[in-house]
């Protein structure tokens, strides 16, 4: 890992409140396909949730199919 590769993050509040989340950071990219992961934080009463969505977006066809992971963690 070179410092190209290092990025400042900036959390930004939703509109609700209770979640924030950060720039979509883009994990892998070819002619066909792009994977893009957004990594946002929920407000628990025991701190803060960390939860991932995973976007992929097949190029030929601009469809964007996502999920998300929650890994039961506090930040």
């Amino acid at each position: 890992m070179d410092g190209e590769d290092v990025q400042i993050v900036t959390i930004k509040d939703a509109m609700s409140g209770n979640v924030s989340y950060t720039q979509p950071v883009v994990i892998h990219q070819s002619s066909k396909m792009k994977i893009t992961v957004v990594p946002f934080y929920i407000d628990r009463s025991t701190g803060k949730e960390l939860s991932v969505k995973i976007l992929t977006k097949k190029k030929d066809t601009h469809l964007w199919i996502g999920f998300c992971l929650k890994k039961n963690r506090r930040v």
